[in-house]
């Protein structure tokens, strides 16, 4: 008996050792374990969590906090394809300081917009914000700021300025009851911008046209009248040959301003899908001290918008010393080839 109770004692003491040697091991199996079990546990909870806010973006995206408690209006900036949406640059501040541009989002379309106070942009309110040039200046570069962010981004069709709505329901009226003129004005300037040319005659190009404009002297001019002539330049053969020699000047200057802009305008079409030419301003709007000879807008596809301005670039050094100055502006969201889709709002 003696015997056998050693044997046991042993045996309970041999296992006591090797469990207190295992314990340390075992209950580290066990702390990975359940740390991995708790980490599959954790990420299906957040999966959870993220599926939802999925689901409430894409269920109620037009739901922003208003700038303050009172009622608010929806400032709209542009349409884009609703699968272009997630492409959009984050944190665009909207027009009014403190807002930020959410998304609405109707069938195939979505709409930029963000909320304003309605006591601030009714109607009569914003009749007398038009007349408050510092206030047009800004809203007018914060809503161009709006485009320009996303215009590197995704397509878009631009909404004017001002183009407000008292409720979301009213923008998404406007993308689905617009559906067919907005998809065409996005496919017909997909991943497109607009860039902008006007061409200048310089001062010395124009004064030949402005010293054959000048009135001719009248008989009865106390300086110039024909009792007052001499034999030298005041003669009338000496003035007829002055007059037909500005004249011909001028006529020269004329067909050289053609054939610039001519040239211009042909090598930009080659690099454009579309081009455009509006009336040249008159002096006291383009403020420079030459003429206008061009105003055109061209649609460039994202891409060539470098290989464009390298061709102006050469064409300025070809007509700059013959008296013509070359402007180029943009990239710009493309206005003048989406009229037809833009111009759906009232």
């Amino acid at each position: 008996m003696s015997s056998r109770r050693d044997t046991s004692e042993a045996l309970r003491v041999a296992l006591s050792r090797i469990a207190a040697e295992d314990a340390a091991a075992l209950i580290e199996e066990a702390r990975r374990g359940a740390r991995a079990k708790a980490r599959a546990l954790l990420e299906e909870a957040l999966a959870d969590e993220l599926m939802r806010a999925v689901e409430r973006l894409h269920a109620s995206p037009a739901q922003p906090t208003p700038p303050d408690d009172g009622e608010i209006a929806w400032w709209t900036y542009c349409v884009l394809w609703a699968r272009d949406a997630p492409e959009l640059p984050h944190g665009l501040e909207g027009v009014e300081p403190g807002t930020e541009v959410e998304v609405i989002t109707e069938g195939e379309l979505a709409a930029l917009v963000s909320a304003v106070p309605l006591a601030q942009y009714n109607d009569e309110r914003l009749r007398a914000h038009l007349e408050d040039l510092a206030w047009v200046e800004r809203t007018a570069r914060a809503h161009e700021t709006v485009l320009e962010r996303v215009l590197g981004a995704v397509t878009i069709v631009p909404l004017r300025l001002c183009t407000l709505y008292r409720n979301t329901d009213g923008v998404r009226h406007l993308l689905s009851e617009s559906v067919d003129a907005l998809l065409d004005g996005l496919q017909a300037v997909d991943r497109c911008v607009e860039l902008g040319l006007k061409v200048f005659a310089l001062p010395e190009q124009a004064a030949a046209g402005a010293r054959a404009g000048a009135a001719a002297p009248r008989d009865d001019d106390p300086v110039a009248g024909p009792l007052e002539r001499t034999e030298g330049d005041r003669s009338g053969a000496a003035y007829l040959t002055r007059r037909q020699e500005e004249r011909a000047e001028s006529e020269r200057a004329r067909e050289v301003g053609v054939h610039c802009v001519e040239t211009v305008h042909e090598r930009l079409i080659g690099l454009a899908k579309a081009a455009t030419t509006s009336p040249p301003q008159r002096p006291e709007l383009h403020g420079r001290p030459g003429e206008m000879l061009l105003n055109a807008a061209y649609l460039v596809a994202r891409e060539r918008v470098g290989e464009t301005r390298d061709v102006v670039a050469a064409l300025r050094e070809q007509w700059e010393p013959r008296g013509f100055e070359l402007e180029l502006t943009g990239p710009w969201p493309a206005y003048n080839f989406v009229s037809s889709a833009a111009g759906i709002v009232s």
